[in-house]
């Protein structure tokens, strides 16, 4: 039987529990109507920072590329780039805006020592992937720094090092100067995943550590990576938009009851069981025959919104577990325990089928095991750990790095805070959940 998707309507919730909008049209959520979410990831795959203060230092000294490259004929040791950082940045612009009332973007940040480039929209438009921002602000950046300082040609080429490290000798920009939210496109796993390389410390630089806010950027991200990919279409597209909403927009304020309810003394357990009753009492699921034994055994009454229900469990345990601890570092274990739990005490599926709780073991012995290299803060959806789940599981580990408190080694503040600075008056970064339910309520959606 076809399910008519424009029928699927929901309340959403801030992450205070207090009611954003109402009846509320899923399909509205997708980026392909959804106003805010398409801005969200029209600002981050425009956005490049140069470190200037680490160009300068790498010119001065001749290392180039990183540690280990030293050429001391290439150093240009009396170079003042932070100095002369406003010069540069004029210049910088001049060369990326392609016409007077353009979007384009270029500032500094921290003195001098940081300069943010935002590539206009006619240049996105045209460009084949999100490379473009690191390229062509790279590039101009160069050209800034030969013209301005005069520089040789000979020793432009040490500017260009400086900058795209060691690139094309690598794949990626290895000891260079240039962070972007994206990863580099050589890096992917797969094809279209673009936008799982945003790593879960940018999500919680933008989100400015809210866990749930984190969440729900972390699921825009994700959404992104299913319209790039195709698989946000067809018999797939109810079940990722309900997932998105009642898992990381906080959908009839499952997420926040329970980890209200749950947050003095709750354990993954107990909030899987009141996952379960709300399921039962509002007609998601229902008791499917008795065995002798007095267990229960369920079945969905409605399987995508069912999934939807057990994402928003997954989640509330994360942050009532990590939230507790104040650590990050047990969301896998988390992940794990959960579904396998749900599919124990309930026979129902567990979220995505199985594929989140492959997730979760996978994400456990690469951070905890044999191997023991990854951290929390630096993952990302294209990473092996996180690639097996869509959608589900990255908004639990950007939710529990939200809350840590000081465990990481390399925590948001330490990576990637420049980029709360930038996009500090970007509305839908700051109130993502608001935003996002109402250019839903404003879409304009075609009947089907």
């Amino acid at each position: 039987m076809l399910v008519n998707k424009n029928l699927d309507n929901v309340d959403i919730y801030s992450d205070c529990g207090k009611l954003v909008a109402e009846k509320v049209p899923v399909k509205g959520l997708s980026p392909l109507h959804n106003q805010a979410i398409a801005k969200m990831l029209y600002e981050i795959r425009r956005t490049v920072v140069i470190n200037l203060e680490k160009v300068e230092r790498s010119l001065r000294t001749g290392e180039l590329g990183g540690e280990f490259c030293k050429m001391p004929h290439y150093a240009i040791p009396n170079i003042t780039v932070v100095e002369r950082s406003e010069k540069i940045k004029d210049r910088v612009e001049s060369f990326v805006r392609t016409r007077r009332d353009d979007d384009t973007r270029v500032e500094l940040f921290d003195k001098g020592k940081r300069l943010l480039i935002q590539v206009p929209k006619n240049v996105v438009d045209v460009s084949a992937d999100f490379a473009v921002a690191a390229l062509l602000g790279g590039s101009a950046t160069v050209q800034a720094l030969v013209d301005e300082f005069d520089i040789s040609p000979l020793n432009a080429q040490a500017c260009s090092t400086a900058i795209f490290g060691r690139y094309p000798s690598t794949i990626d920009l290895k000891g260079g100067a240039i962070s972007s939210p994206l990863g580099v496109p050589l890096r992917l796993e797969h094809l279209g995943y673009g936008w799982r390389t945003v790593s879960s410390n940018v999500v919680v630089s933008l989100a400015n550590r809210n866990a749930m806010k984190s969440a729900a950027l972390s699921g825009c991200f994700e959404l992104g990576y299913l319209v790039n990919a195709g698989n946000l279409v067809g018999r797939y597209e109810r079940l990722y938009l309900l997932g998105f909403a009642y898992e990381c927009l906080n959908a009839n304020n499952i997420v926040y009851d329970t980890v209200l309810k749950m947050g003095k003394d709750g354990t993954t357990g107990k909030v899987l069981c009141e996952v379960l009753e709300k399921a039962l009492n509002e007609g998601v699921i229902r008791v499917k025959e008795t065995l002798p034994s007095g267990f229960k055994v369920f079945a969905p009454v409605d399987l995508e919104l069912w999934n939807a229900y057990a994402a928003s469990g997954m989640l509330a345990a994360t942050m009532v577990n990590c939230g507790a601890a104040r650590c990050a570092h047990s969301v896998s274990s988390i992940i794990i325990n959960y579904n396998e739990l749900l599919s124990n005490e309930s026979a129902l599926p567990d979220v995505e089928f199985g594929r989140a709780a492959g997730t979760g073991l996978l994400l456990d012995f690469l951070t905890h095991a044999l191997y023991g290299g990854g951290e929390v803060g630096l993952m990302s959806g294209n990473h092996p750990n996180l690639k097996t789940t869509k959608l589900f599981a990255m908004p639990c580990v950007c939710a529990a790095t939200a809350l840590d408190a000081g465990t990481l080694t390399y925590p948001p503040e330490k990576m990637t805070a420049i980029f709360s600075q930038i996009f500090k008056n970007v509305k839908e970064f700051q109130d993502p959940i608001k935003c996002i339910a109402e250019s839903a309520l404003s879409a304009q959606i075609g009947d089907e």
